[in-house]
């Protein structure tokens, strides 16, 4: 998934001591937090040394959780467990992990089933949609 964010589809191995490397930090998303976006109180963000201290040219990377995974149930196990922070460390990525909460209802068979957690507007494909404009203020605030 990550090779498709580096210059040339390759990555360098990860560090399995990533904060040796850089930093975790929790983020308030209450300035994006617009009426029908569903954030959580906080999102996360890993900022390696070398792009803290622009020493590097660093990218960024949004990681968007699944269903019912969010920080609400989990705060920030699955962000620092699912090894994406690991090749951010040796590969100059700054990684955003925005939250979600509430409950989204998915129409499957014309019902609407509720579902805790989820990004809403992965289903409803609209532009518009508050997430959606959620996260591209969060890309014009962080790049």
């Amino acid at each position: 998934m990550l090779t498709h964010f580096s210059k040339d589809g390759k990555l360098n191995e990860w560090d399995l001591n990533p904060q040796g490397k850089g930093n975790l930090y929790a983020i308030p998303q209450k300035r994006w937090n617009t009426k029908g976006a569903h954030l959580d109180k906080n999102g996360y963000m890993y900022v390696p040394h070398a792009c803290a201290q622009k020493k590097a040219k660093c990218s960024v990377h949004f990681h968007f959780h699944g269903c019912g995974s969010g920080a609400k149930w989990f705060n920030e196990y699955l962000v620092r467990k699912t090894g994406i922070i690991e090749f951010a460390a040796t590969n100059n990525m700054v990684v955003i992990f925005p939250q979600s909460e509430g409950i989204t209802n998915f129409k499957y068979k014309g019902k609407n089933i509720p579902v805790e957690m989820c990004w809403a507007a992965a289903h409803q494909a609209s532009k518009d949609h508050p997430q959606f404009k959620a996260i591209e203020q969060m890309i014009k605030d962080f790049t």
